[in-house]
């Protein structure tokens, strides 16, 4: 059974807590620090299973970079990737980066 997943782009401050708990649970090797200067600034993405659980998280910065994508050693991990990049793939076609 595939697991079942949603994504939200959300602005650092609705969502801070629930991105640095995530990052911080991940293995230390997938981000060389929890938060920096650049995440009050960046648009994320945040990948929640059926019951708010988050999966996995990425970044859109102001220069356009998307990164910080971590995701949670699972079956579907290439798959919420993929969706967390599209997600902020069309925030920064919308213009919000620019």
């Amino acid at each position: 059974m595939a697991l079942e997943f949603t994504v939200h782009c959300i602005p650092w401050h609705a969502g801070a807590l629930l991105i640095e708990q995530f990052r911080r649970s991940q293995p230390a090797s997938e981000l060389p620090d929890s938060t920096d200067a650049i995440d009050l600034k960046a648009r994320h993405a945040i990948a929640l299973d059926n019951f708010g659980f988050p999966l996995g998280s990425a970044r859109l910065t102001p220069a356009g970079t998307i990164d910080r994508i971590v995701v949670r050693d699972c079956a579907e991990k290439s798959k919420i990737a993929a969706a967390l990049q599209e997600l902020l793939a069309d925030q920064q076609a919308q213009g919000w980066c620019q």
